[in-house]
């Protein structure tokens, strides 16, 4: 069972990486030329971007999980989601922040892709939570 939680970890890992590397080469993309060698590097990123969050958050239900309406959780479901929750957002307003002090002192901007990856992350960053620490008591349950 260790092992499949190792894959849940890396699949959520290479899904942050790939989101990050969707940034960085549509960043660099707009500020050069779309090469052929640019393209097809997004194109690899976004087809492992879409692999990783199929095996990591679809598969495994963490995502519907966190996003499942709270009347149809029970007691304990509801302390879970609401502890995770709380944890992803405090990390997600710090990071929010640390990225707006970054901006603030540099002359980089925010563009579309960086944006809807932010708003991406603020709703995967719960069911991230959920995978690395409370993942095995939701699995056990719901054999």
């Amino acid at each position: 069972m260790k092992n499949l939680k190792l894959s849940k970890i890396h699949f959520m890992l290479m899904n942050y990486l790939s989101l990050v590397f969707i940034v960085i080469t549509f960043q660099y993309m707009k500020d050069l030329d779309w090469t052929w060698m640019f393209i097809s590097s997004e194109v690899f990123f976004i087809t492992l971007f879409i692999i990783s969050f199929y095996f990591s958050y679809i598969k495994t239900g963490t995502w519907s999980f966190v996003h499942r309406s709270l009347e149809k959780l029970d007691e304990r479901e509801l302390k879970i989601v609401g502890k995770t929750s709380k944890l992803a957002y405090a990390i997600f307003t710090i990071i929010a922040l640390a990225i707006m002090l970054v901006l603030s002192v540099t002359a980089w901007s925010i563009n579309i892709i960086f944006t809807v990856a932010l708003i991406y992350f603020a709703h995967i960053l719960p069911a991230s939570i959920l995978v690395i620490t409370n993942w095995k008591e939701y699995e056990e349950e719901n054999k």
